[in-house]
């Protein structure tokens, strides 16, 4: 986290696994997804392949 918050522009940060493991999508701490890294449209994206804590929106959230 700390090289992340030190990272400036341009900046190259390299992953600690391998470009065909799975990353983990985490908020609050915790893996709310994993998936792939993949190109689109010349832009990074994630393909998710597993939702291990299914998602839900808070009742504040809720139209």
């Amino acid at each position: 986290m700390g090289e992340l918050l030190a990272a400036k522009e341009h900046q190259v940060l390299v992953l600690d696994r391998d470009v065909e493991h799975p990353v983990d999508l985490i908020l609050e701490g915790q893996v709310i997804a994993r998936g792939q890294l993949v190109a689109v449209d010349g832009q990074f994206a994630v393909r998710l392949t597993e939702l291990p804590v299914p998602l839900s929106l808070s009742s504040s959230q809720k139209p």
